[in-house]
């Protein structure tokens, strides 16, 4: 009986493990060398190595990225990517790591969004594009535009987009792939929007069809005229096994 048990265990054991880590990889990050942040902050424990904090993070469904302090050995698992080095802290011995996967968004500044098996990415660019134009950006890229159907996701893209503003963005709008033209709010994949966050006093005009994520309010919903020019939020899922 006992060692049925002991194997029993070792098969749960290998099968949660490889539906928990899905491959993914980690990426040292040398911008954020000796230095820490506590933004978006899952778990803070100490391990044996650097090698135990990324099993540690590739095991939490929730975790994209972490920082490993040499010295100490703290392990600090992160739910969003960080960027802006704004609001770090000093930390000697220390590294930051992402996870990435290879299927995900061009470029260096994605962030997984582990939970839906997907990436997304907002495109700064030095020019801002209407509904339309953002539609085919991201369709440029194999993507989609960004849906946010739950309150889990919104409060991940939310909290991504207050950590990296710090006033960089004052009264930037991101499009989201909402939109009311019959009188209901879709997304672009024609299902009903079910859950939203519009700010006080929004929406306010019958005349915005579209939707986006405004600075102002601190990244709640506002609704916008389609034909002005914002910034996009590109998400893309990963493909399914054949």
């Amino acid at each position: 009986m006992t060692m049925y048990f002991i194997i029993l265990l070792c098969i749960v054991l290998s099968t949660t493990s490889a539906t928990n880590f899905r491959q993914t990889r980690a990426k040292r990050r040398p911008d954020f060398e000796d230095k820490i942040k506590e933004s978006s902050l899952l778990l803070a424990s100490d391990t044996a190595s650097v090698t135990a904090c990324s099993l540690l993070c590739m095991g939490d469904i929730r975790c994209v990225s972490y920082f490993y302090v040499r010295t100490t050995r703290l392990c600090q698992l992160h739910s969003i990517v960080f960027y802006s080095q704004q609001l770090t802290t000093a930390s000697p011995e220390t590294s930051y790591y992402q996870l990435y996967e290879d299927w995900c968004l061009p470029g260096d500044q994605h962030n997984l969004y582990r939970q839906e098996d997907s990436c997304y990415k907002y495109y700064n660019l030095t020019y801002y594009l209407d509904y339309e134009q953002s539609i085919d950006l991201c369709l440029y890229y194999s993507a989609t535009m960004l849906m946010v159907k739950t309150e889990e996701k919104y409060n991940h893209i939310k909290n991504y987009l207050l950590d990296e503003q710090h006033g960089t963005y004052a009264w930037d709008q991101f499009f989201i792939a909402a939109r009311n033209d019959t009188g209901t709010l879709l997304w672009s994949d024609n299902t009903p929007v079910d859950f939203t966050d519009f700010a006080s006093g929004e929406p306010s005009s019958n005349d915005e069809m579209c939707v986006t994520l405004h600075e102002i309010f601190s990244f709640k919903w506002n609704d916008v005229d389609c034909n002005y020019d914002c910034r996009v939020i590109c998400e893309k899922f990963k493909p399914k096994d054949d």
